[in-house]
């Protein structure tokens, strides 16, 4: 068996972790411009929105009512639908990555399992 110096340990030991670190992380450019994509498509989304709402404003000031701008096709607009989807955005669950996290994580028996409710 041969005897490996503190700093050959140590240097692999790193090699390995930015190894794993690397292949976890191969994702998260490309979910970030993601993220951006989507901000900015909300923000505009939200201008267009409220546009939206002067028009209609406008059109009943001119003695359109509700009925008849539905049956052209004008509908109610959106209920603030980019901003709410900013304060609420998908979270997948925790995933455990150590024993520790894992048997924290764990149901003891006989526990209830809690009960996720979706809305859409």
């Amino acid at each position: 068996m041969t005897r490996e110096s503190p700093k050959t340990i140590h240097a692999r030991a790193e090699r390995a972790a930015l190894e794993l670190l690397s292949s976890r992380a191969a994702g998260i450019g490309e979910a970030a411009v993601l993220k951006h994509r989507l901000d900015v498509a909300l923000r505009e989304l939200d201008n267009i929105n409220e546009q939206y709402v002067t028009a209609l404003a406008r059109l009943r000031d001119n003695g359109w009512s509700t009925d008849e701008l539905h049956q052209l096709g004008l509908t109610e607009p959106l209920a603030a639908t980019a901003r709410a989807a900013r304060r609420t955005p998908a979270r997948p669950a925790p995933t455990p990555h150590t024993p520790e996290d894992v048997s924290r994580t764990a149901a003891a028996p006989g526990d209830a399992q809690p009960q996720h409710v979706t809305t859409a």
